[in-house]
């Protein structure tokens, strides 16, 4: 586990997370939950460490919501709590 994944893992359980004014109407628009993200976050499954992330250290997780769909949420670490910047459903295309 890396020392981001730990912080932010650590920091979800203590439930220390802020979302950004950007990513709330984008989660309020597709019908996600905060609770959702910050509670997906010790489950969810690390798909990109994103150490140098021009915002500040962050990570991409596939989690799961509350009906048990799959979602992506970048998490990064800023001084105090860490902040979801997007969740979005995760659609399969037809090939």
């Amino acid at each position: 586990m890396s020392k981001i994944e730990g912080r932010i893992r650590q920091s979800a359980r203590m439930r220390n997370v802020v979302v950004s004014h950007h990513a709330s109407g984008r989660i309020a628009k597709r019908n996600r939950l905060v609770k959702d993200i910050a509670g997906g976050a010790e489950a969810g499954e690390v798909t990109g460490d994103h150490a140098n992330y021009h915002a500040g250290p962050a990570l991409l997780m596939r989690q799961r919501d509350g009906n048990g769909g799959t979602i992506h949420v970048v998490s990064r670490i800023e001084p105090g709590p860490i902040k979801s910047d997007t969740a979005r459903r995760h659609r399969r295309i037809a090939g």
